[in-house]
């Protein structure tokens, strides 16, 4: 398959990425000298495709691309990349450096190809499947085709993730992955989540709307399919609470009547902004009564978390799950706003990241920016932690992973 596609890479953002991120992991070892590692500003290149091989060579001869052992020596010659084909013209990749002790650093960046490059090929028999529980499930057997850049035949090489427990009812993802033979390129598929708003107080209005929407969800899929677009729609609802109908919630989602993500104990719930924390307090208390773990969306916009931010760690300790919205974390929410998500991404009292997408132009799906934005702030193992570890375990009713969340000092 052949693209064609403009390839800048934002070099600040790399320069920056690499110098902290290929330095700072080192499992508590304290180095005796830190390396410095040398920006040069904001400057882009350009690449051409024939240029993407010696990607780490062009860098590091630029000067632009600088790793430490965190002791004091320069390991630049041990980075590695790979690049991970998005869509169109779209890319992020992933430098990587181990130092003499196994010690790992990761950086990511966006990126933007031009001229005409060749990926691996990974085409699956369907994206969506029904299997009776207790029956056998062959991961492989849904494999159509799978070939290298330069069309050799690579099915034999897929990565097949998760392979679930058919005995336990539940919808599941299963993540298949196409390495390219060079190791340069990887070809991967993805799962969204639907949450459309709603509330009790909607239900009465249209009572059958959970039912409309696992059905358009089923049919969505059902196109996707047929047009092999690698996407598959989980079904959900973004619930908003009620200070006269907190008791109510647990009942409709036992009924059905409101959703969970993908079926799972994890329902989303929102709040008014300017709620009072009483009301957010009365509806976790009441669904961990329940058996349910509260999603709360977006407390960083709440007026009360905001001027009293201790009180998400509060509801951390109740049991609840905390989701912090991209626009908040870029900033485009104010400054406030964007001031609570940082104290909140800091004390590490969010376990996700969402894009609280609303349409294709704004507020949209994408995050390539913001993944490398979280791990530029907050350490390289944020993004993968908050985009793609704890909204899977969400979505696959497990529990969700805390890196030691600390309380907030007003």
């Amino acid at each position: 398959m052949r693209r064609y596609a403009r390839h800048i890479v934002g070099l600040a953002a790399l320069a920056l990425l690499a110098a902290l991120v290929l330095l700072a992991f080192y499992r508590g070892r304290v180095p005796e000298d830190k390396t410095e590692v040398k920006s040069l500003g904001k400057a882009a290149i350009l690449l051409e495709p024939e240029e993407l091989p010696d990607l780490i060579g062009i860098l590091q001869e630029d000067g632009r691309l600088r790793a430490g052992d965190g002791f004091g020596l320069d390991i630049t010659e041990n980075v590695t990349c790979r690049r991970t084909w998005l869509s169109g013209e779209d890319y992020t990749i992933l430098f990587r450096v181990s130092n003499g002790y196994g010690d790992t650093a990761e950086a990511t960046v966006s990126a933007v190809i031009s001229g005409e490059v060749e990926h691996p090929e990974l085409e699956l028999s369907a994206i969506s499947v029904t299997i009776p529980v207790g029956e056998a499930f062959d991961p492989y057997s849904y494999i159509l085709s799978a070939r290298d850049s330069d069309g050799t035949d690579r099915q034999g090489d897929v990565q097949v993730g998760t392979v679930p427990d058919t005995s336990v009812p539940g919808t599941y993802q299963v993540a298949y992955t196409l390495t390219s033979s060079d190791g340069m390129e990887q070809v991967k598929k993805y799962l969204t989540v639907a949450t459309p708003h709603c509330s009790l107080s909607r239900l009465r209005e249209e009572p059958g709307l959970a039912r409309r929407i696992r059905q358009m969800t089923k049919e969505i899929n059902e196109r996707l399919e047929e047009d092999r677009i690698s996407l598959q729609l989980l079904a959900g609802m973004e619930i908003m609470a009620e200070e006269t109908r907190v008791e109510e919630l647990a009942g409709a989602l036992r009924e059905e009547s409101l959703l969970t993500l993908n079926g799972t104990r994890y329902p989303l719930v929102e709040f008014p902004f300017r709620c009072s924390p009483s009301l957010v307090y009365r509806t976790v208390e009441h669904l961990r009564e329940n058996g349910f773990v509260p999603v709360i969306a977006h407390p960083e916009r709440y007026r009360c978390v905001v001027q009293h931010p201790q009180h998400v760690y509060e509801w951390y300790r109740m049991g609840a799950v905390i989701q912090v919205n991209k626009g908040s974390v870029l900033g485009r929410c104010g400054r406030s706003i964007q001031r609570t998500a940082d104290l909140l991404l800091r004390h590490r009292l969010a376990a996700a990241v969402a894009s609280d997408a609303h349409s294709p132009g704004m507020r949209t799906p994408d995050m390539t920016w913001l993944r490398e934005l979280l791990a530029e702030r907050y350490g390289a193992y944020c993004p993968r932690l908050l985009l793609d570890e704890n909204p899977e375990r969400i979505v696959r009713n497990r529990e969700v992973i805390w890196e030691e969340p600390m309380e907030i000092e007003e």
